[in-house]
């Protein structure tokens, strides 16, 4: 299964559970986006499910301080990611 199927679940699950609002999937989906394409340039295709570890997250943060991101901004980055991994489990 492709990595983005399953966040469109996770989407599902913040509106329809967690009630969250249009503008924060939104954000959720922006920043999902900027990782999944990093991950595509790392893996070479399509990202499925098996290719979301910590060691891609891992690089996917080391790759954003490299661009000179804010603190800020990687910590935010790096939470959608977190809170999709720990709703995937």
């Amino acid at each position: 299964m492709r990595l983005s199927a399953l966040f469109e679940e996770f989407t599902q699950y913040l509106k329809v559970e967690r009630g969250a609002s249009h503008r924060s999937i939104d954000t959720y989906r922006r920043y999902f986006g900027y990782f999944q394409n990093f991950a595509k340039d790392q893996i070479g295709g399509s990202v499925l499910i098996a290719h979301f570890t910590s060691v891609l997250c891992r690089s996917y943060q080391y790759f954003m301080a490299s661009k000179d991101l804010q603190p800020g901004s990687m910590r935010v980055r790096l939470a959608v990611l977190r809170s999709f991994g720990k709703w995937a489990v």
